[in-house]
């Protein structure tokens, strides 16, 4: 089954503008755009054609400016573009490939150790329901996180009977790099992925599900976080050559990213796909893309979706 990608999504007042920009502008701005087309299949269905760009905010552009037919991205964060947009966008179909979203952390280290435990504590205490609550996630809560759980069976999450302070963990704080500890956690994120991570209103500060999350961690770890805006195709290099400690950007772990670093999940979702609200194509299945022209996120499992479905078209 293919797994759920990853990739950004538009903040509560840009979906508007950008539907905005498209309406005057046309179809003039591509932003770094590459596309991938099949050949039309003898069964008829017509060629697919992927456009990937480089934040998911220009593939919406894409969609709302008439140069694609489909959008794909994690089922949150399409729910969030889809009511942030106030119209404008509708889900087609159901989710589908619900996999686990993974923190990413370089290998040959305890740092992930150290997180899985963290994790767990803030499960215990309360605080990661409190987290997913504050930004209306509903759903995708996992109550089984794991290293490297690409092929986890994931239990999802109740609610606590009462939630208390994240405090310090002395046995998480044992686990961490001796040149963390009394330090500074730096992670990555992709700030274009709303409610998961986007740009609060001043501009520059990193907010949303997984900032929080970060920042919780920080404290059962008794370190300072700081959460840089990061393209999602650069965080795992950066996380393999220690510019960065972790990636948290709403990462699905699959067995080929395990390759490049380790994971430590906690949350799951599926992909979801997305079209104008009035005379967008009814796409039910990846199979339904052909014949039509996809927009997705560089870098993303949705990407990955599409292309190999290009080439059954």
């Amino acid at each position: 089954m293919p797994n759920l990608a990853r990739r950004p999504v538009l903040t509560a007042g840009l979906v508007a503008s950008t539907l905005a920009l498209a309406a005057a502008c046309g179809s003039s701005s591509s932003g770094g755009k590459v596309s991938v087309s099949s050949t039309p299949s003898a069964s008829g269905g017509g060629a697919l054609h992927v456009s990937s760009f480089q934040t998911q905010d220009q593939a919406n552009l894409a969609i709302s400016s008439g140069r694609a037919d489909v959008g794909m991205a994690d089922s949150p964060v399409a729910a969030y573009i889809v009511q942030q947009s106030h119209g404008a966008f509708a889900i087609s179909g159901q989710a589908y490939g619900t996999a686990p979203y993974g923190i990413a952390v370089a290998k040959k280290s305890t740092l992930d150790k150290a997180v899985l435990v963290a994790i767990k504590d803030l499960m215990a205490d309360g605080q990661y329901y409190a987290i997913l609550k504050k930004w209306n996630i509903t759903s995708g809560g996992i109550s089984n996180p794991q290293i490297n759980g690409a092929t986890q069976t994931i239990q999802p999450a109740t609610s606590p009977a009462s939630t208390t302070a994240a405090t310090v963990d002395s046995a998480a704080v044992a686990l961490l790099p001796a040149s963390l500890k009394g330090g500074t956690l730096k992670v990555a994120a992709d700030a274009s992925y709303a409610p998961d991570e986007f740009i609060a209103p001043n501009g520059k500060t990193v907010i949303g599900m997984d900032a929080d999350l970060a920042k919780a961690i920080g404290t059962v770890l008794g370190v300072k976080v700081t959460v840089s805006n990061v393209t999602f195709d650069a965080i795992i290099p950066a996380i393999q050559n220690g510019r960065y400690d972790l990636g948290m950007s709403s990462f699905t772990d699959n067995t080929d990213r395990e390759k490049q670093v380790n994971f430590v999940t906690y949350f799951s979702a599926g992909t979801s796909f997305y079209v104008k609200a009035n005379g967008g194509p009814d796409i039910q299945t990846l199979a339904d893309l052909c014949g039509h022209t996809v927009a997705v996120e560089a870098g993303t499992t949705e990407e990955s979706d599409a292309k190999a479905q290009a080439k059954k078209c």
